[in-house]
């Protein structure tokens, strides 16, 4: 997903923490590389410029969330090709 967005809040997805490892992203607690999957459907956090990741407590805008959310889907399966 291309953007000058920093802080981008979504869905979580299954493969989410994978693929953003995958892309040299961190979370944001542990400074480390995360594989394992959270529970689909949880508030979901991403920042392109601190390459961080990790669960969230709120979602302000759920309409845009969504469409976020399905965006990295869109571009995880592209990168799977």
């Amino acid at each position: 997903m291309k953007g000058k967005a920093t802080n981008q809040v979504c869905w979580y997805r299954k493969g989410m923490n994978s693929f953003f490892s995958d892309k040299g992203f961190v979370h944001f607690a542990l400074k480390e590389a995360m594989r394992e999957d959270f529970k689909e459907g949880v508030p979901y956090i991403f920042n392109y410029a601190e390459k961080t990741f990790g669960k969230c407590d709120l979602v302000f805008d759920s309409v845009k969330a969504s469409k976020i959310s399905n965006r990295m889907v869109s571009e995880m399966r592209e990168d799977d090709f």
